[in-house]
């Protein structure tokens, strides 16, 4: 918005009409103001665990495991009302954006300790593993052709719907 203040001509037209819409001065100018009819919306839901564990099998030898879990979720919605664009563009409606995308991980960790102490001199012999699982996904869409901008929220409300991305990554 900064930038479009700044670079607006000291003579440019009155921002809004009398009835408080954007004036676009007949597409002379673009309204630095339209952004704000433009609403983006992001809910995220994170879920982190951890557990570490260790148990003592006898004198000297431990048996240790560690245990992690993440599960990361991401819904965006963007809409964009078609009076938030210049007329002199020719859109007929707004557009939206949908998103959903999630991450999901785990990690176990096995470990296996022994250690003993002979007067000053301390050995100790560990033995491990690491099993990771990374899972993340996501999709988009772009609907277009709304017959008003208060159905812009609702995707079956639009006659064009097209997919914007599709992410799928699998890494064990």
């Amino acid at each position: 918005l900064t930038v479009q203040a700044i670079t607006l001509p000291p003579d440019a037209p009155p921002l809004f009409d009398s009835l408080k819409n954007l004036n676009w001065e007949k597409g002379s100018f673009n309204n630095p103001f339209a952004i704000y009819q433009r609403t983006y919306l992001a809910r995220t839901e994170n879920l982190i665990s951890n557990l570490f564990m260790d148990y003592q099998l006898m004198t000297g030898l431990h048996i240790k495991s560690n245990f992690g879990y993440t599960n990361i979720k991401l819904h965006e919605t963007s809409l964009d009302p078609v009076t938030s664009f210049n007329p002199a563009y020719g859109y007929t409606s707004g557009y939206a954006f949908f998103a959903d995308n999630t991450a999901q991980t785990w990690v176990i960790e096995p470990q296996l300790e022994y250690s003993f102490q002979a007067k000053k001199n301390r050995l100790s012999i560990l033995a491990g593993a690491s099993f990771q699982n990374s899972l993340n996904q996501g999709k988009g869409f772009v609907a277009t052709g709304f017959t008003s901008d208060l159905l812009l929220s609702d995707i079956g409300a639009a006659t064009s719907i097209r997919q914007q991305g599709n992410v799928y990554a699998l890494y064990r």
